[in-house]
């Protein structure tokens, strides 16, 4: 199988082995970021990059 993600800018990250992932160059403002995982669905937060700044957030995905 596989899955096609189409967004209309270049902003979006694959996590890499333990689940870490970097939007690098975003620009300072405030934010909705989504993850997607193909067994638990999608989970959204809101994020605030500052001005030559940074942002963290986590998701975690628990199994039923």
């Amino acid at each position: 199988s596989s899955y096609v993600g189409v967004v209309d800018h270049p902003f979006y990250a694959i996590t890499g082995d333990a689940g870490d992932f970097t939007i690098a160059d975003l620009p300072a403002g405030d934010y909705e970021i989504e993850a997607w995982s193909e067994e638990f669905g999608t989970q959204s937060q809101k994020v605030t990059v500052t001005e030559g700044g940074s942002a963290e957030t986590s998701f975690t995905f628990k199994g039923e």
